[in-house]
């Protein structure tokens, strides 16, 4: 009888609720992006197939942005710029705390504030920092 369709639903109130909270508040994009972090660099996996990627060796720049669009969408933002292009990852992606670990941990990074002044709705750019080179 517990292999029947739908019997593990039936068995389980919290199996429902979250089945219908599913129903009712699907993961939005930026919730189901995944960050990846190893040894080679940083890759952000987006669900639409499409892939960033930055090796520690080229990453220059870092970065936090927020906006006013919160706090029902997401508002937080990582910048992550390599030699090549940059690109941001979403606080709420999968694998984010293991990103920021890495980021705090990392050799030569110069961190700055910047905050708009003049232009309000800009976004607030919270930390930028630079890696120095080694000559």
């Amino acid at each position: 009888m517990g292999n029947q369709p739908g019997s593990n639903l039936v068995n389980s109130p919290m199996k429902i609720l979250s089945w219908v909270r599913g129903l009712l508040h699907p993961p939005s994009p930026e919730e189901q992006t995944r960050v990846v972090v190893d040894e080679e660099g940083i890759r952000c996996l987006r669900p639409d197939g499409s892939t960033h990627m930055v090796a520690w060796s080229d990453l220059q720049l870092v970065g936090v942005e927020t906006n006013e669009a919160g706090p029902f969408i997401e508002d937080v933002y990582y910048y992550l710029e390599g030699r090549e292009y940059g690109f941001y990852i979403p606080q709420c992606a999968q694998g984010e705390k293991k990103l920021v670990d890495r980021l705090l941990a990392l050799p030569g990074l110069t961190v700055t504030h910047s905050r708009p002044q003049c232009v309000p709705r800009l976004p607030h750019v919270l930390f930028a920092g630079k890696r120095k080179r080694a000559n």
